[in-house]
């Protein structure tokens, strides 16, 4: 059984955020990434990578508050990128076509070479 989901974010430069989830996200804990995204688009820093290789499960909601991360971060002028999770929970994305709304890597040093950043 996979354990219920936390969030943590960690800067990368003086540019970008990495926030990092970890176990199994629906509609229960959707708000506190939610937030953690506010957070994260608030400081400051235009550049976002949301790490998913800890992700066991996401259901809908938490595909809704990454879409809205995206619009948010894209409206502030800025750039959101994904780390890809396992290939079982990325495949939701490719079902819903998701997988080509996002730009995604596969490690950290991918996702901020892309905004130009190194580690």
């Amino acid at each position: 059984m996979s354990h219920q989901g936390c969030c943590s974010s960690q800067p990368a430069g003086d540019l970008a955020e990495v926030l990092m989830l970890d176990g199994a996200f629906d509609r229960s804990n959707a708000t506190e990434v939610e937030s953690a995204l506010g957070d994260a688009i608030d400081a400051d820093k235009p550049q976002l990578v949301i790490d998913l290789r800890g992700v066991s499960f996401l259901d809908s909601t938490m595909l809704r508050v990454l879409i809205q991360g995206l619009g948010d971060t894209a409206a502030r002028g800025g750039q959101l990128a994904l780390i890809r999770p396992n290939a079982t929970v990325w495949r939701v994305f490719v079902l819903t076509g998701l997988s080509h709304s996002f730009h995604s890597f596969g490690r950290l040093d991918e996702a901020l070479a892309s905004f130009g950043l190194q580690t």
